[in-house]
């Protein structure tokens, strides 16, 4: 019998274990950082006087636990219960605009109406100064409601710094919601890496997760000084058509 090393983080082939989706792949992952597969068992004694002396093992649990630091967003739509979606959606925009000689300043994007915030902007290009009055602290125009995006400051002067937020509509957006009723779906995982021999050789190995269903539960910290580590735990369950959990295969 050989004897192996292991010094890789294995790419995972993710499907739909159930629903309209089931056997439709998901996502492939070749970029983990890590992943970690964990088992535990609970265990109960029977004693000869203060000793243990026969034991019963139950209730087997695994999990599988992937760590990014690259990663695709559906990750997270999938902890979340819900898909990406491409689609128009309103998102809100900040500009900073340096005024003209006519006290004007045009605006990048188009505000949908009702949303625009003016302020004069202090001079660390950060804070917000003080706010402007539709029609009185300033005034907007163009041609149409949809593309008056020529603001005029009044009392204001050239080289005069404002910061304006607005609502804006963005076509072609990728997105999803998280909605307090969703979960995950459960899935199936291949877990695809090599395994190395002392003579140098390397075999590949498949592990097959037949039934896991993420854990709702994650967080995602973005950090100035660090990479964010997107950090996902499946639930390994018995499988539906038997009673296997994993299955791992060594092809020579």
């Amino acid at each position: 019998m050989s004897i192996y090393g292991i010094k890789d983080s294995a790419n995972l082939t993710i499907k739909y274990k159930s629903g309209d989706k089931k056997g439709k792949i998901f996502a492939y992952a070749d970029y983990a950082t890590v992943t970690t597969n964990e088992w535990t068992s609970e265990q109960i004694f029977a004693r000869s006087k203060s000793v243990n002396a026969i034991r019963w093992d139950y209730n087997k649990q695994s999990t599988l636990a992937v760590d990014m630091e690259v990663f695709d967003l559906r990750w997270i739509a999938m902890l979340g219960g819900t898909d990406l979606a491409t689609e128009a959606k309103d998102i809100l925009k900040r500009e900073v605009l340096t005024l003209g000689t006519n006290k004007t300043a045009e605006l990048v994007g188009t505000p949908k109406t009702g949303t625009l915030s003016v302020f004069n902007l202090e001079e660390d290009g950060v804070t917000n100064g003080t706010e402007l009055v539709s029609g009185t602290g300033y005034t907007i125009g163009g041609t149409g409601e949809t593309s008056a995006k020529t603001i005029t400051v009044t009392g204001g002067k050239e080289g005069d710094k404002i910061v304006v937020y607005y609502m804006t509509t963005v076509a072609n957006t990728t997105s999803f919601t998280i909605e307090a009723n969703k979960f995950p779906d459960n899935f199936e995982i291949y877990a695809d890496t090599m395994i190395r021999k002392t003579d140098g050789a390397d075999e590949f190995v498949q592990i097959h997760y037949l039934n896991v269903k993420p854990q709702s539960a994650f967080t995602i910290t973005m950090d100035a000084n660090g990479i964010t580590t997107l950090s996902v735990t499946f639930d390994i369950l018995k499988d539906s058509a038997s009673d296997a959990m994993a299955e791992y295969t060594i092809y020579k």
